[in-house]
């Protein structure tokens, strides 16, 4: 798992390449992970926190973006097909998920 601080931008495709790259190099189950949409859900009870996955039937990867307020940085931890996590992001800017 790697960690970094990203001041460049990072948006909702290039979060939807990161895991279908991840899931076609680890897993290469299905050929046509990368022509999936990036689905994006409104997490429940956590204002400004969503849960990010690729469409299909059977997990192809997620990820979990919330808000860390004291600081005004904002995380994305990214997990496979399995669950297990492979990256995180910490931004210094926010994420439009519109």
């Amino acid at each position: 798992m790697t960690k970094q601080l990203i001041s460049k931008k990072l948006n909702k495709e290039k979060i939807r390449r990161i895991l279908a790259k991840y899931y076609d190099d680890n897993y290469c189950i299905n050929n046509d992970v990368h022509s999936r949409k990036l689905l994006v859900y409104p997490a429940t009870g956590f204002l400004g926190a969503y849960f990010i996955t690729i469409e299909g039937s059977g997990p192809k990867g997620y990820g979990i973006y919330f808000p860390c307020e004291p600081f005004h940085t904002y995380t994305i931890t990214l997990y496979d097909c399995c669950g297990k996590r492979f990256k995180d992001f910490y931004l210094n800017y926010e994420i439009s998920f519109d």
